[in-house]
């Protein structure tokens, strides 16, 4: 059975340096505008599956709009190990990933669309149970992933996430780099709760 890690963008902790163990896994999985350089010590440089929303990705009014464009043949020289950039994103319509996958984007560059419907349909009775009324917001691409690759694997590996307490670890360049106000930070930190009592996730 394969191991596999995802590395989210949280701030470092500075006394977990873990790199190597990163490096051992057998699926590294990174996430939105990931760095490895000068990083390594504690996220580790292996990367295997590049998971990107859909705004970096489609959107022309995203600030980083064409990051993918610029940044994947140098990832694929610098990580020899990437297979694949995945675009991970929230999916309320059960056809809504076969659009996605026609764009003219996706097509070009081969980049596999998640079909996330399900686990948008799950997130949404776990947000009941929770609050008790039907008002959740869409996940982050981090819960999104976790979800997503559970259905693949029968347990995940995490690393640096936080939940919605800190700024990216390469700092703040502009309003991307904190946390957004658009997921409900509280919800997925207890799903990720959930998730590691059910033994489905596993924080290094």
């Amino acid at each position: 059975m394969s191991k596999v890690v995802i590395v989210a963008n949280a701030k470092i902790k500075k006394d977990k340096k873990i790199g190597d163990d990163i490096n051992n896994f057998d699926k590294v999985i990174r996430m939105n505008r990931f760095e490895t350089d000068g990083f390594e010590e504690y996220l580790g440089s292996k990367t295997d599956i590049w998971c990107i929303n859909r705004k970096i990705l489609l959107q022309k009014t995203n600030t980083y709009y064409g990051f993918y464009n610029k940044r994947w043949k140098s990832y694929k020289d610098k990580y020899p190990t990437l297979e694949k950039c995945v675009m991970m994103t929230y999916c309320h319509e059960i056809d809504e990933a076969d659009g996605l996958r026609k764009d003219n984007m996706v097509v070009e560059n081969s980049i596999e669309v998640a079909d996330t419907y399900e686990i948008i349909c799950e997130l949404g009775k776990r947000w009941e149970e929770i609050y008790s009324n039907d008002n959740f917001r869409k996940p982050s691409t981090g819960l999104t992933t976790i979800f997503y690759y559970l259905n693949l694997y029968n347990q995940i590996h995490i690393h640096n996430f936080d939940w919605g307490k800190s700024h990216h670890y390469w700092g703040v360049r502009g309003p991307e780099d904190v946390p957004s106000q658009h997921h409900t930070w509280g919800f997925e930190e207890q799903v990720a709760k959930d998730l590691i009592s059910e033994n489905k996730v596993v924080v290094l």
